[in-house]
């Protein structure tokens, strides 16, 4: 008899022989539970990681990431739109190496007084991160002013102010781990130094275009280079620009009821050639003729002083405080708009540097 409780059962072939039944070992249940057991894991975990961990990672990654504007020029400027030139230094990015791309354009909205308001919208390009950092650095083309007169508004504050900030909007996809991924957003607060009165201009280099009249009757026409710092990243293409140039007087040379106007109409200056306003605390020359009013055409009271002045300044040997109000700019009307009616101190002298400029007009703004 046949025992079938036994581990391999038999049976009577027809060949007269008793052959074993054939059957499963313990083991073989046991690996084929397992390899069972890791391919619904699979099934059931692979996708969990890919549709819902890595898009929840990413998104999170965004969020918790700090862009910093290292660069934000506007160049070749027109009523409605501009090209910038971008670098943004990205940190806190996470650790998965990925590359992330606007599904869309990028809204930028300035935040002043408690108030979003849109103001730029630009589509960048893709850009990489890995190790918890990356940079942004590209060109866009055709950023489009969403409202010139807001856009004029912004360059206002954005020229006086020690600082602005900026929201930004996109929708994104990041490909990491050899998938892309739609869906997710960026909503970005970031802070950028303004320009802050374009503090500490000088002219150092000067020269007469023509022989100074030294009676004072005629005007004194120069060929001169103004250095201008902005501290902020956000630089600026200038097509021209024009200056009324007035002195500064001390207290004593002004009394009451004289009439002499304080600052005193001392010429024009306006520039030669096209300049980019750089950001950074960069050095940018701006080339400029000045005109400056002749002597006998001031105040009889102070043209002693005046002369001595002008005659120091021109031998190297004085330096002067002015008050330049900037009358006119080349460019789109917001431009206009933002910059006419600017007054901006300029230190003057073969000495003059930035520190010195800042040191002459200390706690006044």
């Amino acid at each position: 008899m046949v025992d079938n409780k036994s581990p391999a059962a038999v049976e009577a072939g027809n060949d007269g022989f008793v052959h074993k039944k054939a059957g499963w070992s313990k083991k073989k249940k046991i690996i084929v539970s397992i390899v069972v057991t890791i391919a619904l894991l699979l099934v059931i975990v692979l996708p969990i990681i890919f549709f819902v961990v890595v898009p929840k990672v990413a998104q999170s990654s965004i969020n918790g990431s700090q862009l910093e504007f290292l660069e934000a020029s506007i160049l070749e400027p027109t009523d409605t739109t501009f090209k910038t030139a971008l670098k943004i230094k990205v940190t806190n990015a996470g650790h998965t190496s990925a590359t992330l791309e606007n599904d869309g354009p990028t809204t930028v909205y300035w935040v002043y007084a408690n108030k979003e308001v849109p103001l730029l919208e630009m589509q960048m390009g893709p850009f990489s991160v890995a190790d918890n950092e990356g940079m942004i650095d590209q060109t866009v083309e055709n950023v489009k002013i969403l409202d010139p007169e807001t856009f004029a508004k912004f360059n206002k504050i954005l020229v006086v102010s020690p600082e602005i900030t900026w929201r930004l909007k996109a929708n994104m996809k990041v490909r990491a781990l050899s998938r892309t991924y739609k869906g997710l957003t960026m909503d970005k607060e970031v802070t950028l130094k303004g320009m802050d009165r374009l503090q500490g201009v000088y002219v150092k280099e000067f020269e007469p275009t023509a022989p100074v009249d030294q009676t004072g009757a005629s005007p004194t026409t120069l060929s001169m280079k103004a250095i201008i710092r902005n501290p902020s990243p956000i630089g600026i293409d200038l097509a021209s620009i024009a200056f009324d140039i007035a002195l500064p007087l001390p207290a004593e040379l002004v009394p009451a009821g004289s009439g002499i106007p304080n600052p005193l109409p001392f010429g024009v200056s306006s520039s030669t050639a096209a300049a980019t306003l750089a950001g950074n605390n960069q050095n940018t020359e701006v080339p400029l003729t000045a005109t400056i009013a002749p002597i006998a055409d001031a105040p009889a009271a102070l043209r002693p002083t005046l002369g001595t002045q002008m005659t120091g300044l021109l031998a190297g040997q004085a330096s002067v405080k002015l008050v330049a109000q900037i009358k006119d700019v080349g460019g789109p009307a917001w431009l206009k708009q933002s910059l006419v009616g600017l007054p901006l101190n300029i230190f003057m002298g073969r000495d003059a540097s930035y520190e010195a400029a800042l040191k002459a007009f200390s706690g006044e703004h």
